[in-house]
């Protein structure tokens, strides 16, 4: 016997949530054995498996089933055009993540993850400056540590110092002890020519995450530009004893590499 409709989306959304995308396009088969009209939910839950494993196409299928449905959804609308951008097809993406937006009523929580799923897209497209103002657009309905995080690497890439220490003076009001948001204010700081400052934003980083090696990387380029070769070195032998990426490991060898060359050079 085929089970009804509620318990086999139920089943469907249980395994999706569990990982099981096979079971859960399992149950959505069955569903739709059952010979009465498919809800929109089960097409979406469709196109989420499809969208993990690769398919594309069949994502957008049924989404566009789905949408037959509730052309309205907010929820519909944000898969198919953050799909649409996995699949290249970025400016009917970004159209349609604007549809979202509209659609989505007054819901501060789903406006805000429309501007950041837009932005992402944007900045992945290459639009950097628009993917800023995405971004301050998502803050004026949640402010979150995470979108302050990506707004301020973002405008300190841009190397826009003076609104890098906006964002992130507005952001450690919020989250004062993120250690994240502590290295970004150090790294907009050194933007600016602010060394101390910097140097004490990456102290203040590190004593709040002391396994987190970025703050003490930053801060020994704030000792090898000034010419502290001694704490420079120090600071990045340390680093050292962290864990590191392969990238930034041998980036610290290279340089301690470097300190001491310039180091014994200098005695000679």
């Amino acid at each position: 016997m085929i089970g009804s409709e509620p318990d086999l989306l139920a089943e469907a959304v249980e395994r999706f949530d569990r990982g099981d995308f096979v079971g859960c396009l399992e149950c959505i088969e069955r569903l739709k054995a059952g010979g009465d009209e498919v809800p929109g939910d089960a097409w979406y839950f469709e196109s989420l498996c499809f969208r993990q494993q690769g398919d594309l196409n069949g994502a957008l299928e049924s989404l566009s089933l789905a949408l037959e449905r509730s052309p309205d959804e907010p929820d519909y609308l944000l898969e198919r055009g953050l799909v649409m951008i996995e699949a290249g097809r970025t400016q009917e993406g970004l159209d349609v993540l604007r549809q979202a937006v509209h659609a989505s009523g007054h819901s501060p929580e789903f406006r805000h993850e429309l501007y950041l799923q837009n932005a992402l897209a944007l900045y992945g497209e290459g639009y950097a400056d628009a993917a800023v103002l995405s971004l301050q657009k998502a803050l004026k309905f949640v402010q979150d540590a995470d979108t302050y995080r990506v707004l301020t690497q973002l405008l300190v890439e841009l190397e826009r110092g003076n609104d890098a220490l906006e964002a992130i003076s507005e952001g450690l009001d919020r989250f004062p002890r993120d250690a994240k948001l502590h290295h970004l204010a150090g790294l907009a700081l050194s933007l600016e020519r602010r060394p101390y400052e910097a140097a004490q934003a990456f102290v203040r980083s590190y004593e709040l995450n002391p396994a987190d090696p970025d703050p003490v990387h930053s801060l020994a380029l704030i000792f090898e530009t000034a010419g502290d070769s001694h704490r420079a070195l120090e600071t990045l032998e340390r680093c050292l004893g962290m864990e590191l990426t392969g990238a930034m490991r041998d980036d610290v060898n290279r340089r301690i590499s470097r300190i001491r060359s310039k180091m014994a050079s200098d005695f000679d």
